[in-house]
């Protein structure tokens, strides 16, 4: 990342998070969870619905592990300004395929990308705080942007 970023120092410096009760569903989710890149001058809208476009042709993929999403289409997909990625919680589950908690999610980050190398990089430390349980359970709990940045200063990512 540019400066040495972590992803959550990243996320919260540019103000690409959100915190939402609920959504009404999926697809409403994963326009929700593209908010704080749009706003970002990250994404245009047209890459949340290529998104959705994706999920419903092959399934919710986003779904990483239980209540943990990453909305993502194609590397260079239409809609992506340049490389970046958000954070959205929701207090509530957001159901992929209704009743199975499995395809479930409170967590996205949405992940954009136009140049391969800073994607990987951004999945790659994406990645080391997913497989971090304690980190994954503290953000699983966050209620809001402070709690977000104490875990972040607390471990560094």
């Amino acid at each position: 990342m540019k400066g040495g970023k972590t992803v959550l120092k990243e996320i919260i410096d540019n103000k690409r998070y959100s915190f939402r009760q609920n959504c009404n569903n999926w697809k409403e989710a994963v326009r929700f969870s593209c908010i704080p890149l749009i706003e970002d001058d990250v994404i245009t809208e047209e890459y949340a619905e290529k998104i959705i476009e994706s999920i419903t042709k092959y399934g919710p993929y986003i779904i990483i592990t239980q209540d943990v999403a990453i909305p993502h289409s194609a590397l260079g997909q239409d809609g992506v300004k340049k490389c970046g990625i958000g954070f959205m919680k929701v207090e509530e589950p957001v159901y992929f395929i209704e009743g199975n908690t499995e395809k479930r999610a409170k967590i996205f980050f949405t992940l954009a990308a136009n140049n391969p190398d800073e994607h990987l990089k951004k999945m790659e430390e994406l990645t080391n705080i997913l497989i971090n349980d304690e980190i994954l359970e503290k953000i699983k709990n966050v209620k809001n942007i402070d709690e977000l940045k104490k875990i972040s200063e607390e471990y560094n990512v």
